[in-house]
């Protein structure tokens, strides 16, 4: 299928506008808005569903049968979020983790973060990020 349109260039925008504007918790500052209005990491977020939820309308569009529109939104979905869940709790929290790896992999909270595949959201890494503190008007929640 050809794609002659810049909807994939838009979303990659947003996308990293979402990344630059949620770095700015971690260096303890607030984040830049778009023209004082809005900050640009949920900016991004909203540009990002409102161009995925155009193409999702078109996916059902093109074939509207239910079980086939759910299984290919699922294969779209769940390999990536499974890929990066596994990465999250497998590399990069026992790179990142204050614990001992020992402690880390113990935790019920470790075990507890793989409930992300079933889309059950979990936030949490046992001593991964734990001393970063997000500026109070960063509206992100600790």
């Amino acid at each position: 299928m050809s794609h002659h349109n810049n909807l994939t260039a838009l979303r990659w925008l947003a996308a990293s506008m979402v990344l630059f504007g949620h770095s700015f918790a971690f260096l303890g500052l607030p984040e830049p808005t778009f023209m004082g209005w809005v900050p640009l990491g949920p900016l991004g977020v909203y540009i990002f569903f409102a161009i995925s939820g155009y193409l999702v309308a078109q996916s059902w569009e093109s074939d509207p049968h239910p079980l086939r529109f759910l299984q290919r939104r699922a294969l779209r979905i769940f390999p990536g979020l499974i890929v990066c869940t596994m990465l999250s709790v497998f590399v990069l929290g026992p790179l990142l983790t204050s614990l001992p790896l020992f402690d880390y992999f113990l935790s019920i909270y470790t075990r507890g973060y793989l409930t992300n595949i079933a889309l059950y959201i979990t936030y949490y890494l046992p001593g991964v990020f734990e001393t970063v503190i997000p500026p109070r008007n960063s509206g992100v929640q600790k």
